[in-house]
């Protein structure tokens, strides 16, 4: 059967059928695998040099070494990966010159190859050569060496995988790769979170790694989690845990931590109503205006994923997904489905939150449960200027040029020393609008000098706009 189906005419399924005879090691049909060394496709070619080394080893070295000058970079990928691998001594030898100079090789799609290869090996003493590649010019290229990192398993590439961490296009293959060292990680990623000086997008990557690691140790980081002062890591934790549980059927999640998450969230909730109303927002702040709102929206789905640990969760995304139906009577149902299941002592956390009622109303709410510290606009922006929160720092800082309040331009200048370009180049403006002219210039060589392209042009136009 094998042999009909080695020479099928769809070239999916003569790899298929060679990807299966490789991962058996059977030496059975290895001459019509040597045949389709030959085949047309490109992929077969790769498949059929893979396969080979795996069912004869030693033996294939040469049958495989022409496939190193095929046409196709794949395909030598493969049979420098396929030697390594099986081929010993002599398919090593054979080897070393292509890989050395796919990883020096000026085009990203060879390098991108060579990290594929040492992944391939899974030899975790070739960890040297992947190092570099964490720091290429290419994306696909540090991409590539972060997923081979992951299957070489090596404890030399930890510390170049976590700092993979805070940058968003890769953060997630790196959590995979991180997650694929098993529990040992834990102990590896956990004194992130206890460093005050890891950033919020670092932080808040460590609860998905440990999602992924079914330990009770991972449960009870998750459990602690649920308090964090950082949103981001909170609501990562409790997907986290809701993971865990699935992953883990006779885990017990701790319920006092829960019911105290679900009080906290309720607080965070209440005190952004009370800053939405002490800012006494207007068109003119549209930007502030809309954070708030989608600030207050992810503290309201924060409190239902912890409500999804405590009742079944097939319930509580129905009445979430209800509540945001465009019809009155589903949303009021929605409400009432809540106010069944709930508990007498638990209601009033929750159900104001979704109630239809004027903000004020909803105060009076929280107020019977919380001491909600009622503030100035000044001292709402500057609790927002000086948050954690990037976003909430440049919405206050726009806010601040649009309501033209002098007091704070020293906070709007902290900006300027933000790790977030975004922040920097509204506290330009910020600063401009506030009439700090004479500041700007006397910072002008360093705001041009900007790592951030985007914030150096930014400063030029300013800077020259001031001069005239």
């Amino acid at each position: 059967k094998a042999t009909l189906l080695l020479a099928h005419e769809a070239d999916e399924v003569r790899v298929a059928v060679l990807t299966h005879l490789g991962t058996t090691e059977t030496l059975l049909h290895h001459a019509e695998v040597r045949e389709l060394l030959r085949d047309a496709a490109s992929q077969v070619r790769a498949s059929a040099t893979l396969a080979l080394c795996a069912m004869r080893h030693g033996d294939a070295v040469v049958d495989v070494q022409p496939m190193l000058q095929d046409p196709d970079p794949h395909v030598r990928a493969c049979a420098v990966a396929g030697l390594i691998k099986h081929g010993g001594l002599d398919g090593v030898l054979s080897c070393a010159e292509p890989l050395k100079r796919m990883l020096a090789s000026p085009k990203g799609n060879d390098r991108e190859y060579a990290a594929w290869i040492l992944g391939e090996v899974g030899v975790q003493n070739f960890y040297q050569p992947i190092v570099p590649l964490f720091e290429d010019p290419s994306e696909q290229v540090r991409h590539a060496a972060i997923v081979a990192a992951g299957r070489l398993k090596s404890p030399k590439l930890i510390t170049a995988l976590i700092a993979q961490l805070g940058r968003p296009r890769l953060a997630t293959v790196a959590v995979q790769a991180l997650a694929s060292f098993g529990p040992s990680i834990i102990e590896c990623v956990t004194p992130l979170l206890e460093n005050s000086r890891t950033p919020t997008r670092v932080r808040a990557q460590v609860p998905r790694i440990l999602a992924r690691i079914p330990e009770h140790k991972s449960v009870d980081w998750l459990r602690d989690l649920l308090r964090d002062h950082e949103t981001d890591v909170r609501a990562a934790a409790i997907q986290g845990l809701a993971t865990l549980s699935n992953r883990m059927p006779n885990v017990r999640l701790d319920m006092a931590a829960i019911a105290a998450a679900i009080r906290a969230e309720s607080e965070t909730y209440f005190n952004l109503l009370g800053q939405e109303l002490d800012l006494a927002l207007d068109d003119s702040v549209p930007l502030l205006r809309d954070a708030l709102h989608h600030r207050e929206a992810q503290c309201q789905a924060r409190l239902f994923g912890l409500l999804s640990l405590k009742y079944p969760g097939e319930t509580i995304d129905l009445v979430n997904r209800n509540l945001m139906s465009s019809q009155a009577t589903t949303r009021a149902n929605a409400i009432e489905v809540l106010d069944n299941l709930l508990p007498n002592d638990e209601k009033p956390y929750v159900i104001p939150l979704v109630e239809e009622a004027p903000v004020d109303r909803k105060l009076k709410a929280g107020s019977d449960l919380f001491t909600l510290t009622r503030q100035s606009r000044e001292a709402c922006l500057t609790s927002l200027i000086t948050s954690h929160d990037d976003w909430l720092q440049i919405c206050a800082a726009t806010a601040i040029a649009a309501w033209r309040v002098p007091n704070l331009e020293a906070h709007v200048k902290e900006l300027l020393a933000s790790d977030n370009p975004v922040c920097r180049e509204t506290a330009i403006h910020a600063l401009k609008e506030l009439g700090a002219g004479a500041y700007l210039r006397a910072q002008a060589d360093l705001l041009v000098a900007d790592t951030a392209p985007a914030v150096s042009r930014y400063a030029r136009f300013v800077l020259t706009a001031l001069e005239a």
